[in-house]
């Protein structure tokens, strides 16, 4: 007789971590639907499980409540401060990729321009001067706060 300890146990062909994951999946889809539609507070783990075609017990397979979906969603399953670089990366990559995706537009605005016209000058610091501003409303922070590890950037280190 054939040891059958080794095999890994396939259901509809996939075997129990490609369920974990597909299922993880619909949850996700689903709890973020039901926060959503109905808000946190009012959502349940009967709601989310129903909407994500999931049983109750493989719901709490892979939670143990309806707040741990949440923090996989907001990406609190990493380190708050690698979470915020991280958004900040993006912030910056999403502000700044029009211009980088031509490096000869990229060129002309950021470098061969500086200094060679006034208005344009004005602009661009103006333009910078927004950025910071948003930055500075999105994080809640200001100079005068932040200290000399805003002026250096050491907080983003």
């Amino acid at each position: 007789m054939e040891n059958l300890t080794d095999e890994v146990p396939l259901w509809r062909g996939s075997d129990q971590s490609e369920r974990d994951k597909q299922r993880r999946r619909q949850l996700l889809n689903a709890a973020l639907q039901a926060y959503a539609t109905t808000g946190y507070s009012a959502a349940t783990v009967q709601e989310v499980r129903r909407q994500a075609h999931v049983s109750t017990r493989s719901f709490y397979e892979l939670y143990a409540d309806k707040s741990e979906p949440l923090q996989a969603l907001q990406g609190f399953d990493i380190d708050p401060l690698t979470f915020v670089r991280q958004s900040v990366q993006r912030m910056v990559m999403a502000a700044l990729e029009p211009i980088l995706s031509d490096q000869r537009e990229a060129r002309v605005l950021e470098a061969e321009s500086v200094g060679a016209c006034q208005p344009l000058d004005r602009e661009r610091r103006t333009a910078y001067r927004a950025v910071a501003a948003a930055i500075d409303a999105i994080f809640g922070c200001s100079k005068s706060q932040a200290g000399s590890s805003w002026r250096t950037g050491d907080w983003l280190a």
